[in-house]
């Protein structure tokens, strides 16, 4: 997994932003940050595109 961005640290760029975000500007951000053909993952899912993370931070809450 050593090309996949860990859920935590897409967290911590919607926090470093100070305000609330709209999720086309998280694609965006996530895109620019880590790549936009960079996967994601988190302690419970593994091969996420931004989309789906984002989907599933969501249904966590």
């Amino acid at each position: 997994m050593s090309n996949s961005v860990h859920g935590h640290d897409v967290i911590a760029l919607m926090v470093a932003q100070g305000a609330a975000i709209i999720k086309p500007e998280l694609l965006c951000l996530m895109g620019q940050k880590f790549g936009f053909a960079a996967r994601y993952h988190t302690c419970s899912a593994a091969d996420l595109s931004a989309e789906a993370l984002i989907q599933l931070l969501i249904g966590k809450g």
